[in-house]
């Protein structure tokens, strides 16, 4: 097979994102980690025979995140929920309405995120060498330390135009049975170089520190299969223990990207994997969803104040702003709560911009609002949404002062790298809600993208 054609999706907001599509069967989205050049892989033995041997039973689409490889250069590192706009718009544009998403590395947690958020979207899930949190935590001991970390910023500073990042910690970690192949290591410096800058590295690397998914993890509720390396099957262990029904595998690939070397042992695991899987098996009836609850400040005072008349005529201004904001930020208002609104978001970034530019906007009117946000599964019906999410967005929301957002930390460990942020608001018990919960006030979008650098 000839190395593909590189197509291009126009996203929402304009950015067009690099892909290639072949092979034949059901679609399956390959999700690279880090990062990515999707006519570079063709050129390297082993990335070329993992993606030959892969369309031997799907139909494959690979991408370039946005910022790297042949997608479009932007200003700002794409967080998750960027990334998965970015998914949607190339499997638009090819009409792959229900795919496979098969998540390398880093790749693994906008998959996860994905697959949670669109259950009708995703026919199964496959996590391949998948860290939940990238930090070392007590809780957490297979995350990087901060030593290690603060290392390989070290060597992508300085030796990333030299090749020696790629030399001295890419190569040992990628693919230790390649390190002293002198032809592999000028290869994958090419295709490093190629693909970003080195302070699109350094950006999409601090982006890459802040990243916990792990809350996301039991609302996953498509067949889910986790690959892991030897050394790496406690973690996979961990993680498969926490989605539910997913199954996990060691496969004998030293190394973290699983194609090089012995992809096919990785391609006969998700063979094996996707032909036993049935559209039928996902529970399309609960997703992954941001819940918003606003309600106005001192609304029985106001009332009183004001008179019914005039205050009807605030409440109706007040809805027609509500409703708006949630049209341009792509939220869904699921019923009025008196003098607010609940409502859900298939992205938290974009719930807290909305909800953000709501407590501004009805300012005007001589009201203040207040909003609070939490992530989780929530139940759908036709006109309602329930679960254990609903009531801790309500309990998160009764927290907040006027024209304050106060979000979990769900929230805020989802949106790492939206540029939003946050002020510690203390850790507190929410009624009726099981646990303490640490909560945080949401300040709005940073002048910058964070410490790092931004994509060039």
């Amino acid at each position: 097979m000839r190395p593909p054609e590189t197509r291009s999706a126009c996203t929402a907001d304009g950015v067009r994102i690099a892909y290639q599509v072949f092979g034949k069967g059901d679609a399956l989205a390959f999700i690279p980690g880090w990062i990515s050049h999707v006519e570079l892989s063709w050129a390297e033995p082993s990335s070329s025979t993992f993606l030959h041997r892969l369309a031997e039973f799907s139909r494959v689409i690979v991408i370039d995140k946005r910022g790297t490889g042949r997608s479009e250069r932007v200003d700002t590192v794409p967080d998750l929920e960027t990334r998965m706009d970015d998914l949607r718009a190339v499997l638009d544009a090819e009409g792959a309405g229900h795919v496979v998403l098969f998540g390398e590395s880093s790749g693994a947690a906008m998959s996860a995120l994905f697959a949670a958020t669109y259950p009708q979207r995703t026919r199964a899930l496959i996590l391949s060498n998948a860290r939940a949190r990238t930090k070392w935590a007590p809780d957490y001991p297979w995350g990087t330390r901060p030593e290690e970390y603060a290392r390989e910023l070290d060597l992508i500073r300085n030796g990333w135009d030299s090749g020696e990042y790629i030399r001295s910690f890419v190569a040992p970690l990628l693919a230790p049975s390649h390190a002293g192949d002198e032809a592999f290591l000028r290869r994958m410096t090419d295709h490093h170089q190629r693909a970003c800058t080195r302070e699109d590295a350094i950006a999409l690397t601090e982006m890459w520190w802040e990243i916990d998914y792990r809350s996301v993890l039991p609302t996953i509720s498509v067949p889910t299969l986790l690959l892991a390396s030897p050394g790496k099957e406690d973690e996979a262990t961990h993680l498969a223990q926490r989605i539910p029904g997913a199954k996990h595998q060691v496969i004998p690939v030293v190394g973290w990207e699983m194609w090089v070397p012995g992809s096919q042992a990785v391609t006969d695991a998700v063979r094996v994997f996707t032909s036993s899987v049935s559209d039928e098996e996902a529970d399309f009836d609960r997703v992954l969803a941001t819940v918003l609850f606003t309600d106005i400040v001192g609304s029985t005072g106001l009332a009183a104040a004001m008179g019914d008349r005039r205050w009807q005529a605030i409440c109706d201004e007040h809805d027609a702003i509500v409703h708006g904001h949630l049209i341009r930020y792509r939220g869904k208002a699921i019923k009025t709560t008196g003098d607010g609104f609940l409502a859900t978001f298939d992205g938290p970034a974009r719930a807290i911009r909305c909800s953000l530019a709501l407590t501004s906007a009805v300012k005007r009117l001589g009201i203040e609002i207040r909003a609070g946000l939490h992530t989780g599964e929530v139940e759908l019906d036709a006109r309602d949404v329930r679960g254990i999410t609903v009531a801790i967005a309500a309990r998160v929301a009764a927290k907040a002062g006027p024209s304050e957002v106060l979000v979990s930390q769900t929230v805020k460990d989802l949106v790492v790298g939206s540029g939003l942020v946050f002020d510690d608001a203390g850790v507190h018990e929410l009624k009726g809600v099981p646990d303490r919960w640490r909560l945080f006030r949401t300040l709005g979008p940073a002048t910058t993208v964070g410490p790092g650098s931004p994509l060039q």
